[in-house]
């Protein structure tokens, strides 16, 4: 769950239950704690499977501009998420930025997005790339 991506944000607050609730296991960020500044190195080091990219504050227009910004890192080129182009960006602005009801559409977007589902309405998207190549 990237809050931020330059520099790099875990998701903290509420944001470690929703992935719990949706059945995902949060490798950056715990419950019950803030949300974090990390680097490239802890993120390569945690592999995750999926990344959610939820820049606090934003829709989902500025989010997949976010995400495909991952596709140029080069420290991150190795990670199962962009080697099997599993990026997802969100409208974080309506369901992970702020402590409301609407929150409960957001697990329900990270359950579909978890269980393998190619297409989530306008609410979510699955952001492909190019994969940097050494």
């Amino acid at each position: 769950m990237l809050e931020w991506s330059d520099p790099p944000f875990y998701g903290g607050h509420w944001v470690p239950e929703m992935v719990e609730a949706a059945g995902g296991v949060n490798v950056l960020g715990e419950v019950g704690f803030d949300s974090k500044r990390t680097n490239w190195q802890a993120i390569g080091f945690a592999d995750p499977d999926v990344i959610c990219v939820m820049c606090c504050g934003y829709g989902l227009e500025y989010n997949i501009k976010f995400a495909k910004g991952l596709y140029k890192h080069t420290e991150l080129k190795y990670l199962r998420a962009i080697k099997n182009q599993k990026i997802w960006a969100f409208d974080a602005n309506s369901y992970f930025s702020r402590p409301t009801p609407r929150i409960i559409r957001g697990v329900e977007l990270l359950q579909r997005v978890f269980s393998g589902e190619e297409t989530v309405e306008n609410e979510a998207k699955r952001v492909t790339g190019t994969l940097i190549r050494t």
